[in-house]
């Protein structure tokens, strides 16, 4: 019988890995030099051996050491192109890396590519970003889902070990969902957000997506960790996540340990709203989806190792999250991009290089990069922001509106406040214990001749969002598989998972319990 830990790992490794780098579609990477493929192709073959020796003896001190992975091209590299996936940004090299890089450089991973995204983070389905469409690999008339579609693309093809992404409103666990991969999103504040673009400073979280909840456990327990430049960052020692069975609880006043104790039951939660959604028809998908998650439920009812928590979320309605996350959203991008003004222009990299052969032969001097100061703010500005895809250009004028005048107070705050209502419910409901089970999304991945950004009621989505306004650590997974009768591909449905604040430990060994114990 094949070894699937071993296959899992050689399926990665494999030659083929280096045919499917000369056909991945321009959409899924954002590289400044031509020859990236190549570059990628030698870095895998030099690193194949060692590589498989540590996935499966994975080093204490370096967990990540000789892994492979990509960053989402809002996430900066000093001196590397990173564009947001936005015409307006063509010439920005940052002058700094990010933390997330620099530990994961620390710690021995290997960067491979930059992977594209919807434009700044703005989307949900991969289709905004200035490469182009970013199609679902394993259905490629369908969405990828995003924003972080390149990373999703590049795990599902088994191109990268893991990926660095970010998730503000489910950016990481929707494409999760969509190609049957692993999205986790930590609680806010375990990772730096330093040298990343912002969307929204309340919800914004990098987040790790893999085929693996191992490689993710390994992954988190490098890059959480304090951080100066970050003042939302937790001030605890790093604590090593790689350990994924079950704990008990804070709470219980008992020493944590790496076991499933005598009479400690894991505890889930299912809210309500859930099990009643929707009053409306539904589609033979959405159907069956239900069907699986009512089996699901009952069959951890009858583990004797688990114990299932009801409760609802009642005030305020749980259908109102989507729409307060758009005015949040919409309103807190409006400042975050109105630095894009062109006064003060990104260092340009040809002015960079002449800079340092004028000061090749002085000893001890540093380089002082300068900044372009234009004398026309208002023509240079319209000129920068003009090259705004249409996605981003709609949610700032919706944005302008929230802020306008007295919109500020009668619709922003009100909308600050209501998230500040979630946040208390949602403390409330987890301080049980309880990890709360959801479906990831209400269906398949919509066709990309019929996605649609309208505004419409989901109970999946509310819920990836009550996760990001209670800064709760979430994850998507691996659930269901269907096949679509009329063209025969298979398209694919996660499970979402998330318990309470700081407890992403016990999060990720929920999810190890849960497939060692063939529950799923």
């Amino acid at each position: 019988m094949r070894n699937s830990k071993l296959y899992r790992v050689f399926s990665t490794l494999r030659g083929d890995s280096y045919k499917k780098l000369s056909k991945l579609p321009p959409a899924v990477v954002i590289e400044e030099s031509e020859d990236w493929a190549k570059e990628a192709r030698t870095a895998l073959k030099h690193s194949r051996c060692i590589r498989s020796y540590v996935i499966l003896k994975p080093s204490t001190s370096k967990p990540v050491w000789k892994l492979t992975y990509t960053l989402k091209n809002s996430i900066y590299v000093q001196d590397k192109l990173t564009t947001g996936a936005s015409n307006s940004l063509l010439t920005h090299y940052p002058p700094f890396s990010s933390t997330v890089y620099k530990l994961l450089e620390e710690g021995g991973a290997i960067k491979l590519y930059s992977s594209s995204l919807d434009e700044f983070g703005m989307g949900s389905l991969g289709l905004f970003g200035n490469k182009g469409i970013v199609r679902n690999p394993h259905s490629p008339r369908r969405v990828c889902g995003g924003s972080s579609s390149g990373s999703a693309y590049l795990i599902s093809k088994k191109l990268v070990d893991f990926a660095i992404g970010t998730d503000t409103g489910g950016s990481a666990r929707t494409p999760a969902s969509y190609n049957s991969i692993y999205g986790f999103k930590p609680s806010y504040g375990a990772v730096s957000r330093e040298g990343i673009l912002p969307l929204t400073t309340l919800l914004d979280t990098p987040a790790v997506l893999s085929n693996s909840v191992d490689i993710i456990s390994r992954v988190f327990s490098v890059i959480s960790a304090p951080d100066l430049y970050d003042m939302t960052t937790w001030k605890t020692k790093k604590i090593e996540y790689r350990k994924c069975a079950i704990e008990p609880y804070r709470e219980l006043q008992k020493p944590l340990r790496f076991a499933l104790q005598k009479g400690v039951k894991v505890r889930f939660l299912v809210l309500k709203e859930v099990m009643d959604y929707p009053q409306r028809s539904l589609s033979q998908q959405e159907s069956q989806i239900r069907k699986s998650f009512l089996n699901l439920v009952s069959r951890l009812k009858c583990t004797p190792d688990c114990e299932i928590l009801t409760d609802s979320i009642e005030w305020p309605p749980i259908l109102l999250a989507e729409l307060v996350y758009k005015i949040i959203a919409y309103s807190e991008l409006v400042t975050h991009y109105l630095s894009l003004n062109s006064i003060l222009v990104p260092w340009d990299k040809e002015q960079e290089r002449r800079v340092k052969l004028q000061n090749r032969e002085k000893r001890g001097s540093e380089y002082i990069k300068r900044l372009k100061v234009e004398s026309s703010y208002i023509d240079k500005a319209a000129e920068v922001r003009a090259r705004f895809g249409d996605e981003v250009k709609i949610r700032h004028l919706i944005g302008y509106f929230f802020l306008y005048r007295s919109n500020y107070e009668k619709i922003y705050l009100q909308a600050r406040k209501i998230v500040t209502l979630y946040f208390e419910k949602m403390s409330q409901i987890l301080s049980r214990g309880g990890i709360l089970l959801a479906p990831a999304t209400n269906n398949i991945a919509p066709l990309i001749e019929s996605s649609s950004t309208d505004y419409v009621t989901d109970i999946a989505q509310s819920i990836l969002l009550l996760a990001n306004f209670a800064g709760t650590p979430s994850i998507s997974i691996p659930w269901l598989h269907f096949k679509v009768r009329k063209s025969l591909e298979t398209v694919y449905i996660g499970l979402h998972l998330t318990c309470k604040s700081r407890e992403d430990r016990y999060l990720l060994s929920a999810v190890s319990y849960l497939e060692r114990n063939k529950l799923l």
